[in-house]
Protein backbone atom coordinates (compact mmCIF):
# COMPACT_ATOMS: atom_id res chain seq x y z
CA UNK A 1 0.00 0.00 0.00
CA UNK A 2 2.64 2.69 0.90
CA UNK A 3 4.35 1.75 -2.44
CA UNK A 4 1.21 2.14 -4.29
CA UNK A 5 0.90 5.85 -2.77
CA UNK A 6 4.30 6.91 -3.62
CA UNK A 7 3.56 5.65 -7.56
CA UNK A 8 0.37 7.92 -7.67
CA UNK A 9 0.34 11.35 -8.28
CA UNK A 10 -2.86 11.78 -8.16
CA UNK A 11 -6.64 11.06 -9.75
CA UNK A 12 -9.88 12.23 -11.27
CA UNK A 13 -13.52 10.79 -11.58
CA UNK A 14 -15.95 11.76 -14.09
CA UNK A 15 -19.32 10.14 -15.25
CA UNK A 16 -20.36 8.18 -11.85
CA UNK A 17 -23.40 6.65 -11.84
CA UNK A 18 -25.06 4.79 -8.76
CA UNK A 19 -27.62 2.38 -8.79
CA UNK A 20 -28.22 0.13 -5.95
CA UNK A 21 -25.90 -2.43 -6.44
CA UNK A 22 -23.25 -0.88 -8.53
CA UNK A 23 -21.51 1.64 -8.67
CA UNK A 24 -19.50 3.27 -12.25
CA UNK A 25 -17.05 5.46 -13.07
CA UNK A 26 -14.79 7.08 -15.33
CA UNK A 27 -11.74 6.81 -12.67
CA UNK A 28 -8.46 8.90 -13.98
CA UNK A 29 -5.08 8.11 -12.28
CA UNK A 30 -1.78 9.94 -12.84
CA UNK A 31 1.70 8.14 -12.10
CA UNK A 32 4.88 9.60 -10.60
CA UNK A 33 6.61 8.76 -13.86
CA UNK A 34 10.48 8.72 -12.45
CA UNK A 35 9.12 6.75 -9.37
CA UNK A 36 7.35 3.88 -11.52
CA UNK A 37 10.69 3.68 -13.44
CA UNK A 38 12.47 2.78 -10.24
CA UNK A 39 9.83 0.52 -8.73
CA UNK A 40 10.32 -1.55 -12.64
CA UNK A 41 13.87 -1.34 -12.48
CA UNK A 42 14.10 -2.70 -8.54
CA UNK A 43 11.83 -5.62 -8.98
CA UNK A 44 13.39 -6.20 -12.41
CA UNK A 45 10.69 -5.38 -15.02
CA UNK A 46 11.27 -4.47 -18.76
CA UNK A 47 9.27 -2.15 -19.84
CA UNK A 48 8.54 0.81 -22.27
CA UNK A 49 6.99 4.12 -21.71
CA UNK A 50 7.69 5.95 -25.01
CA UNK A 51 5.29 6.21 -27.71
CA UNK A 52 6.18 5.55 -31.56
CA UNK A 53 5.66 8.72 -33.82
CA UNK A 54 1.77 8.82 -35.34
CA UNK A 55 1.03 6.50 -38.14
CA UNK A 56 -1.72 6.86 -40.53
CA UNK A 57 -4.01 3.86 -39.81
CA UNK A 58 -6.22 2.83 -43.32
CA UNK A 59 -9.24 0.21 -42.47
CA UNK A 60 -9.69 -1.48 -46.04
CA UNK A 61 -13.04 -3.44 -45.68
CA UNK A 62 -13.69 -5.83 -48.59
CA UNK A 63 -16.91 -7.60 -48.06
CA UNK A 64 -18.34 -11.32 -49.76
CA UNK A 65 -19.06 -9.62 -53.16
CA UNK A 66 -15.22 -9.04 -53.56
CA UNK A 67 -15.82 -4.76 -53.11
CA UNK A 68 -13.14 -3.04 -51.19
CA UNK A 69 -14.04 0.15 -49.39
CA UNK A 70 -12.30 2.50 -47.22
CA UNK A 71 -13.84 5.92 -46.51
CA UNK A 72 -16.40 6.65 -49.94
CA UNK A 73 -19.30 4.51 -47.70
CA UNK A 74 -19.81 2.82 -44.73
CA UNK A 75 -17.15 1.33 -43.43
CA UNK A 76 -17.69 -1.37 -40.32
CA UNK A 77 -14.60 -2.37 -39.67
CA UNK A 78 -13.14 1.51 -39.79
CA UNK A 79 -15.77 1.57 -37.22
CA UNK A 80 -14.69 -0.49 -35.06
CA UNK A 81 -11.17 0.48 -35.20
CA UNK A 82 -12.06 4.26 -34.05
CA UNK A 83 -13.93 2.68 -31.29
CA UNK A 84 -10.62 1.89 -29.67
CA UNK A 85 -8.27 4.93 -27.87
CA UNK A 86 -5.75 4.62 -30.87
CA UNK A 87 -4.48 8.57 -29.81
CA UNK A 88 -2.83 7.45 -26.61
CA UNK A 89 -1.43 3.74 -27.50
CA UNK A 90 1.98 2.84 -27.44
CA UNK A 91 1.69 3.46 -31.41
CA UNK A 92 -0.48 6.05 -31.65
CA UNK A 93 -3.01 5.91 -35.04
CA UNK A 94 -5.43 8.57 -36.76
CA UNK A 95 -7.70 7.11 -39.50
CA UNK A 96 -8.00 9.50 -42.50
CA UNK A 97 -11.41 10.92 -42.86
CA UNK A 98 -13.51 10.98 -46.27
CA UNK A 99 -12.48 14.82 -46.76
CA UNK A 100 -9.04 14.71 -46.46
CA UNK A 101 -9.08 11.56 -48.31
CA UNK A 102 -10.77 13.36 -50.76
CA UNK A 103 -8.61 16.06 -51.55
CA UNK A 104 -5.10 13.93 -51.35
CA UNK A 105 -6.10 10.38 -52.58
CA UNK A 106 -8.89 8.63 -54.05
CA UNK A 107 -9.70 5.14 -52.77
CA UNK A 108 -8.43 3.17 -56.02
CA UNK A 109 -4.79 5.15 -55.49
CA UNK A 110 -4.85 3.81 -51.94
CA UNK A 111 -5.97 0.17 -53.12
CA UNK A 112 -3.09 0.50 -55.75
CA UNK A 113 -0.30 1.29 -53.47
CA UNK A 114 0.34 4.40 -55.27
CA UNK A 115 2.81 5.71 -53.26
CA UNK A 116 2.82 9.60 -54.08
CA UNK A 117 -0.83 9.54 -53.08
CA UNK A 118 -0.33 7.76 -49.92
CA UNK A 119 2.64 9.58 -49.09
CA UNK A 120 0.67 12.68 -49.12
CA UNK A 121 -2.46 11.14 -47.13
CA UNK A 122 -0.05 10.18 -44.38
CA UNK A 123 0.78 13.69 -44.24
CA UNK A 124 -2.36 14.48 -42.54
CA UNK A 125 -1.21 12.67 -39.31
CA UNK A 126 1.88 13.92 -39.16
CA UNK A 127 4.83 15.55 -41.45
CA UNK A 128 7.09 12.26 -40.87
CA UNK A 129 3.69 9.62 -40.47
CA UNK A 130 3.91 6.35 -42.22
CA UNK A 131 0.70 4.47 -43.66
CA UNK A 132 -0.28 0.82 -41.90
CA UNK A 133 -2.83 -0.97 -43.78
CA UNK A 134 -5.49 -3.02 -42.27
CA UNK A 135 -7.15 -4.87 -44.68
CA UNK A 136 -9.80 -7.19 -43.62
CA UNK A 137 -11.39 -9.57 -46.28
CA UNK A 138 -14.78 -11.28 -45.51
CA UNK A 139 -15.77 -14.54 -47.38
CA UNK A 140 -18.68 -16.31 -46.71
CA UNK A 141 -18.48 -17.88 -43.13
CA UNK A 142 -14.58 -17.23 -43.29
CA UNK A 143 -12.70 -13.53 -42.89
CA UNK A 144 -8.51 -12.83 -43.79
CA UNK A 145 -6.87 -9.95 -41.95
CA UNK A 146 -3.59 -8.90 -43.67
CA UNK A 147 -1.90 -5.49 -42.31
CA UNK A 148 0.83 -4.41 -43.96
CA UNK A 149 2.93 -0.99 -44.02
CA UNK A 150 5.19 -0.15 -41.09
CA UNK A 151 4.48 -3.75 -39.74
CA UNK A 152 3.08 -6.88 -41.06
CA UNK A 153 0.47 -9.15 -39.33
CA UNK A 154 -1.56 -11.55 -40.78
CA UNK A 155 -4.59 -14.05 -39.50
CA UNK A 156 -7.93 -16.03 -40.11
CA UNK A 157 -11.05 -15.91 -38.92
CA UNK A 158 -14.05 -18.31 -38.67
CA UNK A 159 -17.50 -16.27 -38.45
CA UNK A 160 -19.87 -17.62 -36.16
CA UNK A 161 -23.56 -17.64 -36.43
CA UNK A 162 -23.02 -14.80 -39.78
CA UNK A 163 -22.02 -11.80 -36.44
CA UNK A 164 -20.03 -9.23 -38.36
CA UNK A 165 -19.59 -7.26 -35.39
CA UNK A 166 -18.03 -9.73 -33.12
CA UNK A 167 -15.66 -10.26 -36.46
CA UNK A 168 -14.82 -6.58 -36.10
CA UNK A 169 -14.48 -5.97 -32.70
CA UNK A 170 -11.93 -9.46 -32.41
CA UNK A 171 -9.92 -8.74 -35.48
CA UNK A 172 -9.73 -5.04 -34.64
CA UNK A 173 -8.51 -5.69 -31.12
CA UNK A 174 -5.78 -8.42 -32.42
CA UNK A 175 -4.33 -5.61 -34.98
CA UNK A 176 -4.27 -3.43 -32.10
CA UNK A 177 -2.71 -5.47 -29.84
CA UNK A 178 -0.02 -7.25 -32.34
CA UNK A 179 0.85 -3.66 -33.38
CA UNK A 180 1.11 -2.34 -29.62
CA UNK A 181 3.48 -5.69 -29.05
CA UNK A 182 5.75 -5.23 -31.88
CA UNK A 183 6.49 -1.70 -30.74
CA UNK A 184 7.24 -2.54 -27.13
CA UNK A 185 9.55 -6.12 -28.15
CA UNK A 186 11.79 -3.23 -30.30
CA UNK A 187 11.66 -0.41 -28.02
CA UNK A 188 12.46 -1.83 -24.37
CA UNK A 189 13.75 1.10 -22.45
CA UNK A 190 15.07 -0.91 -19.61
CA UNK A 191 16.34 -3.99 -18.76
CA UNK A 192 15.77 -6.36 -15.68
CA UNK A 193 18.40 -4.55 -13.26
CA UNK A 194 21.30 -7.35 -12.42
CA UNK A 195 23.20 -7.90 -8.68
CA UNK A 196 26.71 -9.51 -8.58
CA UNK A 197 27.53 -11.20 -5.76
CA UNK A 198 30.52 -13.41 -4.97
CA UNK A 199 30.18 -17.17 -4.68
CA UNK A 200 32.18 -20.00 -3.88
CA UNK A 201 31.48 -22.65 -5.92
CA UNK A 202 32.33 -25.79 -3.15
CA UNK A 203 33.69 -29.11 -5.28
CA UNK A 204 35.71 -32.60 -4.57
CA UNK A 205 37.14 -32.88 -8.28
CA UNK A 206 37.17 -31.92 -11.88
CA UNK A 207 34.45 -33.65 -12.98
CA UNK A 208 32.46 -32.63 -9.70
CA UNK A 209 32.83 -28.86 -10.92
CA UNK A 210 32.54 -29.10 -14.46
CA UNK A 211 29.01 -30.38 -13.46
CA UNK A 212 28.22 -28.00 -11.06
CA UNK A 213 29.03 -24.89 -13.67
CA UNK A 214 26.54 -26.62 -15.91
CA UNK A 215 24.00 -26.26 -13.59
CA UNK A 216 24.64 -23.25 -12.58
CA UNK A 217 24.50 -22.11 -15.99
CA UNK A 218 21.17 -23.74 -16.48
CA UNK A 219 19.40 -21.07 -14.30
CA UNK A 220 17.35 -18.50 -15.69
CA UNK A 221 17.91 -15.97 -13.18
CA UNK A 222 21.51 -15.99 -13.35
CA UNK A 223 22.66 -13.89 -16.29
CA UNK A 224 26.14 -14.52 -16.21
CA UNK A 225 29.54 -15.49 -13.82
CA UNK A 226 33.14 -15.66 -14.06
CA UNK A 227 35.76 -17.69 -12.26
CA UNK A 228 37.95 -15.14 -10.30
CA UNK A 229 40.22 -18.09 -8.11
CA UNK A 230 40.42 -21.04 -7.46
CA UNK A 231 41.61 -22.43 -4.01
CA UNK A 232 41.46 -26.19 -2.55
CA UNK A 233 37.83 -25.96 -1.28
CA UNK A 234 36.34 -24.75 -4.76
CA UNK A 235 35.99 -22.12 -7.19
CA UNK A 236 35.39 -18.23 -6.19
CA UNK A 237 32.97 -16.52 -8.85
CA UNK A 238 31.60 -13.25 -9.64
CA UNK A 239 27.90 -14.00 -10.21
CA UNK A 240 25.38 -11.63 -11.41
CA UNK A 241 21.20 -12.47 -11.55
CA UNK A 242 17.89 -10.92 -11.57
CA UNK A 243 15.24 -10.75 -8.56
CA UNK A 244 15.82 -11.38 -4.82
CA UNK A 245 18.85 -13.86 -3.12
CA UNK A 246 15.93 -15.68 -2.29
CA UNK A 247 14.42 -15.98 -5.59
CA UNK A 248 17.71 -17.04 -6.58
CA UNK A 249 18.16 -19.26 -3.83
CA UNK A 250 14.76 -21.35 -4.71
CA UNK A 251 15.79 -21.67 -8.27
CA UNK A 252 18.84 -22.94 -7.78
CA UNK A 253 17.31 -25.57 -4.44
CA UNK A 254 15.00 -26.92 -7.45
CA UNK A 255 18.40 -27.63 -9.56
CA UNK A 256 19.55 -29.33 -6.34
CA UNK A 257 21.79 -26.78 -5.48
CA UNK A 258 21.80 -24.57 -1.90
CA UNK A 259 22.87 -21.43 -1.63
CA UNK A 260 24.99 -20.55 1.97
CA UNK A 261 25.22 -16.80 2.88
CA UNK A 262 28.33 -16.65 4.85
CA UNK A 263 28.25 -12.75 5.27
CA UNK A 264 31.29 -11.37 3.34
CA UNK A 265 30.56 -14.20 0.41
CA UNK A 266 28.34 -17.06 -0.66
CA UNK A 267 29.10 -20.84 -1.32
CA UNK A 268 26.90 -23.19 -3.37
CA UNK A 269 26.67 -26.34 -2.83
CA UNK A 270 25.59 -29.59 -4.62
Amino acid sequence: KSTRSLLVKGFSVKNEQNSGTQYVAEITIKFRRIAVQKYLEQIGVSYSDAQSEISLLIPILTDSSGKSIIWAAQNPWSEALANHDLKNSLMPLKIANSTEAGLLATEQEVLDRNENAIYQLASTAGESAQAVFAHLTVSGTNATLKVSGITSFSKKYKINDGDLNALYAKASADFLSSLVKGWRDNNITSKPQTEEIKVLVVFNSLDHWIALRARIDRIESIKEFETDAMTSEGAFINLRYTGSVAELAGELQVNGLTLIDLGSYFEIRG
